[in-house]
Formats: C-alpha cells, sequence, structure tokens
C-alpha cells in the first residue's frame, strides 16, 4: 500500500521553518509500514532547512519525493548535494597567547 501525502495540502506553497517537516513526519510515522511518497506538486519554496529535515526524514522512513519544480527543486537538489559531500574536520594552526594585562593586549594587537 503507498500513501501520498500532499504537501501543498498540508504546509501550503511557501516553507521556511525546518518544524515543518514534522508534520509530514508525524504522517509518516503513523501509516505503518506503507511506501510514503512525498508529493511536492504547487510548492513554490521551500528553506534549506526544511529541505534538509525532509532529507532527512526520507532517508529514515525510505520515502521518496515528487514533483519538484522551481525553486523547491533547486534547494532539494543542493541540500542534497551537500549533505553528500563528506566534511573534513581541519587541526587549526591557531596558537593561544595568554597575556597578564590589558597593556600586553595592546602591545599584542599593535603588532598586527
Amino acid at each position: 500500500m503507498e500513501k501520498n501525502i500532499k504537501v501543498l495540502d498540508l504546509l501550503g506553497p511557501d516553507i521556511r521553518s525546518r518544524s515543518n517537516a514534522g508534520a509530514i513526519e508525524k504522517i509518516i510515522n503513523e501509516s505503518g509500514n506503507a511506501k510514503c511518497v512525498i508529493d511536492m506538486e504547487g510548492v513554490e519554496f521551500i528553506s534549506r532547512s526544511f529541505a534538509d529535515e525532509l532529507l532527512e526524514i526520507c532517508k529514515k522512513s525510505f520515502s521518496v519525493i515528487v514533483n519538484t519544480h522551481g525553486v523547491a527543486d533547486t534547494i532539494i537538489k543542493i541540500v542534497s548535494k551537500s549533505r553528500s559531500i563528506r566534511k573534513e574536520k581541519h587541526k587549526g594552526t591557531e596558537k593561544i597567547v595568554k597575556l597578564r594585562d590589558m597593556a600586553s593586549l595592546d602591545l599584542y594587537f599593535a603588532t598586527f
């Protein structure tokens, strides 16, 4: 069985908050083992944070997103691509300088 979630009817055409994805997640959780299709037809704009949360929900629940277009489609693609890039942690070369008082702070910054 397949559950179709019409995002336009649920959240409207302009979605700007990560928390709005919770409404979709709730429906997915209530649908049990049904395959969920998240239909974005008519959705004009979504924020990066909403797209990120929606993609995480889809990943956990094996749901799919369909009928994206325009800005919403572009945002989904950008966020999806950025989620697939492994972020490397860089060890900084900054050093910690301990200063005794404001005069030594002034002197330290005067050297730049």
